[in-house]
């Protein structure tokens, strides 16, 4: 016995006259309810057979054609069935709610009354099923033959009426509301006679009946009714891309893709309460949306951010949240800026990792400041610059001076510190020097950070950054990637695009961060020791068996000038890359000499 297929099938039209030549419309659907099915690609990928038996057809030398991007539909050599398949070596994902729709063109039907069963065959991973389509074959005499395309819909959206008939003159619709009743068409082209007009259902209807009508000349008829169905809106998928379980950065930015069947519209509500009307994809940044939502209120800040979709439609409005937990904010620094000739310090001033984060008060007096980082979950971290506080860990000033030849010397003033050390390197600061002190150097990073422990036993931190450029020979190249190196015509080209749109801005950008275009993805994946960045360009996703050009880009770039040389580089290696299947290694360095 066959089993379960994991899709529904739908042959339309279901009724045929005999001795006819007609198109077919086959839709496959994966159910709301149903899974992700994903479709192994190439010649021995996963396959949906479809056979027209001889009780149906004469033969089988039609046309088919698939109406569904990712997908394509042809014969079989030397078989009477049609092979269903993902269009790419990639394979495609069905998802619940989502269809497969083929043409069948110029199907020759026999010229037997009665009916036949076409068949569907699943061959989908370890998967097989079985399902069949009865198909009706009628006399050509006077009658018509009507159908849906979809027969349901959702508030407002319309279906298209299709139908063929014989033995008549015109064909009559009946069933619309308002004036006219009633649509009058002549009867023309080739039999069996063609044709279809929109239709919809009353908005407070759960179903309107629609009569299609033939007539003859001397007032006889036949008639078929048709009923189109309204449905409720229903959310097949909510989810950020790529999917996040982790929690995140203030500064991350997120994409919120979804489908809903049945929608007449959708909206996504913020945590500040705003409902913005979207259509199928929302970037946001869930920690700069909490400050909104919380502006004044930081206090009662949550360490989560939420975003409801909600469908709207037909007697119901269905929602889904999608919730992204916060990492918290680190102190970058609080310190002075300014330190004169006698030692005395001034000008204080504060930054957070990551940079900018709004929810921070800083309180000046005389002789002593506090800062107040209101974190993501609704406590707060407080730090103190000053004479006045002898308790709390204090890292007052923290600046690099160019010495001599390739050297930098570092200084610093702390408070209230058992313990300093100064990274990279990991220099040990001891004694006296703790409290006031400096360190000449060479300059193995862009940014130095002083981790000192205060004698309260509180760990604090003041970050630096410094004008770093390695040199080549300091350059350290991470583990390569490994290329997909058969994109298709339309990888490349999609490929090109994305790489196109590549600025010298983007080219320094920390992750996450891409550019997408059709299939393909430009990935910004890691940072690279020495200021660099990893590149990968990605079909149908971010795995790393996907990607089909790769590239490193090493070093750093201070002149203005030299910026457009940089990002020429990089394009032109990419494009390089995305021909050979090759890891590419810039060095982008000496552009700045």
């Amino acid at each position: 016995m066959a089993s379960k297929t994991l899709f529904t099938y739908d042959l339309q039209p279901s009724n045929v006259f005999v001795g006819t030549t007609i198109n077919m419309t086959l839709t496959i659907t994966n159910p709301p309810d149903g899974n992700d099915v994903k479709f192994t690609g190439g010649p021995h990928g996963d396959e949906i057979d479809i056979t027209f038996p001889p009780e149906l057809v004469t033969s089988t030398s039609f046309q088919s054609e698939s109406q569904t991007a990712a997908f394509v539909c042809g014969k079989v050599t030397n078989t009477n069935y049609f092979a269903i398949k993902a269009k790419t070596g990639a394979g495609s994902t069905l998802m619940p709610g989502d269809n497969i729709v083929v043409l069948f063109k110029g199907v020759p039907i026999n010229g037997t009354v009665g009916s036949a069963n076409v068949t569907a065959a699943e061959y989908i991973g370890s998967h097989e099923g079985s399902a069949s389509m009865n198909v009706t074959k009628q006399p050509a005499q006077l009658a018509i033959i009507a159908w849906l395309q979809p027969p349901v819909v959702g508030q407002g959206q319309l279906s298209t009426l299709y139908w063929q008939s014989m033995g008549g003159i015109e064909v009559k619709i009946i069933g619309f509301q308002g004036n006219p009743a009633i649509r009058t068409f002549p009867v023309q082209g080739d039999p069996p006679y063609p044709g279809n007009c929109d239709v919809y259902v009353p908005d407070d209807k759960d179903q309107w009946i629609y009569t299609a009508q033939v007539l003859t000349g001397d007032g006889k008829h036949a008639e078929q009714e048709v009923t189109l169905t309204q449905h409720a809106p229903y959310i097949t998928e909510y989810r950020s891309d790529p999917i996040i379980t982790t929690p995140i950065s203030v500064t991350d930015n997120v994409k919120l893709i979804w489908k809903a069947l049945y929608a007449a519209s959708t909206a996504v509500q913020k945590p500040n309460g705003t409902v913005r009307p979207v259509i199928s994809e929302l970037e946001v940044t869930p920690g700069q949306d909490l400050l909104e939502a919380y502006q004044g209120n930081y206090e009662s800040m949550p360490d989560t951010a939420s975003y409801i979709l909600t469908a709207f439609g037909y007697r119901e409005n269905p929602q889904e949240t999608l919730s992204f937990r916060l990492k918290p904010v680190e102190l970058a620094y609080f310190k002075y800026t300014q330190k004169d000739a006698g030692g005395k310090l001034s000008a204080p001033a504060f930054a957070t990792v990551p940079f900018g984060w709004r929810a921070a008060r800083m309180v000046q007096t005389t002789n002593l400041n506090t800062l107040t980082i209101f974190q993501p979950g609704g406590y707060s971290d407080v730090y103190y610059l000053g004479s006045a506080d002898t308790t709390h860990p204090q890292i007052q000033y923290f600046n690099a001076e160019k010495g001599a030849g390739d050297e930098y010397t570092f200084s610093w003033v702390t408070a209230n510190l058992n313990s300093l050390a100064l990274n990279p390197g990991n220099y040990n600061i001891t004694g006296a020097d703790i409290g006031n002190g400096s360190k000449s150097l060479k300059l193995e990073a862009g940014t130095y950070t002083l981790n000192g422990t205060g004698t309260d036993g509180t760990p604090i931190q003041s970050l630096l950054t410094v004008p770093y450029t390695p040199a080549a020979r300091e350059l350290r190249t991470p583990q390569k990637i490994h290329n997909y190196f058969a994109p298709s015509t339309a990888n490349k080209q999609d490929a090109k695009k994305v790489i196109k749109q590549l600025t010298y801005d983007d080219i320094w950008r920390l992750p996450p961060f891409r550019i997408t275009e059709g299939s393909v993805s430009l990935v910004l994946e890691n940072t690279v020791a020495g200021g660099g960045r990893m590149w990968g360009i990605h079909v149908n996703g971010i795995q790393h068996r996907n990607v089909i050009a790769g590239i490193h880009v090493h070093g750093s770039l201070r002149k203005g000038e030299k910026q457009k040389k940089v990002e020429s580089l990089v394009k032109k290696a990419l494009e390089e890359g995305l021909q050979n299947g090759s890891n590419i290694l810039v060095d982008t360095s000496y552009s700045s000499q």
